[in-house]
């Protein structure tokens, strides 16, 4: 029996709308549930933490209305409801519509009989092959006393920002590195804010430079910074009540970050023989699930999910879901980056799994901070540094940054993992000056005298080269 899509997906996402316009683009017959989603999902709360923060923040105060400050219920909350509206505006379903797209508002699942499908507002949607892009929430830990407390999770601050006083006292557990972008933002815009983050906790690619700065970066902010983990949550009122083996701090509202769960525990994907876990969903490189007509697109590396990571896999997986499924993620080439302030980003291995895999004796790690720049002294703004993770024979493994314009460093260095590309080539990447990105000639550089080092009678042959030619020069 023919079926009637080539490609249904599941899922509103901003991943999810790239996905159906791609395979409709390609003139593919495409269907789109929205399953609750909406294009801002996977990326409001990106919004929230840092980046466009910082540059409405500073918008806001060359205005010339009168100061308000802090005003983190007044200009700030509701551009941040603007830029989600117009967001929503420019992928509706209308717009989606328009462009050859079935849009089904509502919720789907799957089903094998009569036959197998996704069965969605009452629509039995059968098709060549099924996306998943459907994002990730935050889990929920099991914490004593957090069921009967007024917690909120990231997906519905920016509901409630605009309704909050100035000195609402928030308090953040977590972690990952979003719990930390989302407090230094909260505070940012002049809220009180407690961090919970457990020691033990992994940020930061592992890096210890990293950590260590980050932390800085937060106490300077003004964050309460609490290392313990929360061992009783009691509601007090309006208020609750944070207890941990060393203290306990009052707060009005808590806000849990937890790791990130994909949203498919109302797909019935056990109908279709997928394989899932709460935490994660059993992929190949392909990015098909267990059932070959069934591919995901979810974004999630490790403990975080990452908004251009899951368009990232979108546009792969849209290609093998319609044509021949060879192309493979290759997330170990994808540049990662939170907007922590200061921005932090990274590819590839760390410095520890690097040496794991090849051995200290064959990983050399080239550090750089920026204040070397001339660009960040012109800027004053000295903070941060880059690490690149090389092999011995030049070969760029990962990198680090943490600064200003990190996420376009590590991008840069992708593309030239990417291109196969060594340190060396860093040297000569032509980088308009001055660019916070002239610190990848620098680290080019270090590579080359580096290298050059390693190899004695290659000196000394140079030596001999030059003393010879300065000899015969008239």
């Amino acid at each position: 029996m023919a079926v009637e899509y080539d490609l249904v997906v599941i899922g509103a996402t901003a991943a999810g709308i790239q996905a159906a316009i791609a395979a409709a683009n390609l003139k593919a017959r495409v269907a789109l549930v929205t399953q609750g989603c909406t294009p801002t999902t996977g990326w409001e709360t990106a919004i929230l933490q840092g980046g466009a923060i910082g540059t409405v923040t500073a918008s806001l105060s060359r205005t010339p209305w009168p100061p308000i400050a802090p005003d983190p219920a007044g200009r700030k909350g509701a551009w941040l409801q603007a830029a989600i509206a117009n967001v929503n505006e420019l992928q509706s379903p209308v717009t989606l519509a328009s462009r050859g797209i079935d849009v089904v508002e509502g919720m789907g699942e799957f089903c094998r009989k009569p036959l197998p499908g996704l069965v969605a507002e009452g629509r039995s949607l059968r098709s060549r092959a099924y996306l998943l892009a459907v994002g990730c929430c935050a889990d929920v830990p099991a914490i004593a006393g957090l069921a009967t407390t007024d917690y909120v999770t990231p997906e519905r601050l920016s509901d409630l920002l605009p309704t909050v006083p100035p000195d609402h006292h928030w308090g953040i557990w977590g972690t990952t590195l979003s719990a930390i972008a989302l407090a230094q933002t909260l505070r940012q815009w002049g809220f009180p804010v407690t961090l919970w983050l457990p020691e033990g906790t992994e940020l930061g690619n592992g890096d210890r430079d990293v950590v260590a700065l980050l932390h800085a970066q937060v106490e300077a902010a003004g964050i309460h910074l609490c290392p313990a983990p929360i061992v009783q949550l009691q509601a007090q009122g309006n208020q609750t009540q944070v207890t941990t083996a060393t203290q306990t701090i009052t707060v009005d509202r808590l806000i849990v970050v937890g790791s990130p769960r994909p949203n498919v525990a109302t797909l019935n994907l056990d109908a279709m023989a997928v394989d899932w876990e709460p935490h994660c969903l059993r992929q190949r490189p392909n990015l098909q699930t267990t059932n070959p007509r069934i591919y995901a697109c979810l974004g999630q590396v490790g403990q975080e999910t990452f908004h251009h990571v899951a368009c990232y896999e979108a546009a792969i997986a849209v290609k093998n879901a319609l044509f021949w499924p060879r192309l493979q993620a290759k997330l170990d080439q994808v540049p990662l980056s939170v907007p922590t302030l200061p921005e932090l980003a990274w590819v590839g291995q760390s410095e520890a799994a690097a040496k794991q895999q090849y051995g200290a004796a064959q990983v050399h790690v080239l550090h750089r901070p920026f204040y070397t720049v001339p660009a960040a002294q012109l800027r004053s703004d000295l903070t941060g540094f880059c690490k690149l993770v090389v092999r011995g024979n030049g070969k760029l493994v990962g990198a680090i940054a943490i600064g200003q314009d990190a996420a376009l460093l590590t991008t840069l260095i992708a593309l030239a993992m990417h291109h196969r590309q060594t340190a060396a080539a860093l040297a000569t990447l032509p980088i308009p000056t001055p660019a916070i990105a002239n610190v990848l000639n620098q680290l080019g550089q270090d590579w080359q005298q580096y290298a050059l080092t390693q190899k004695p009678y290659l000196e000394d042959w140079l030596d001999s080269l030059f003393d010879w030619r300065r000899s015969w020069s008239r």
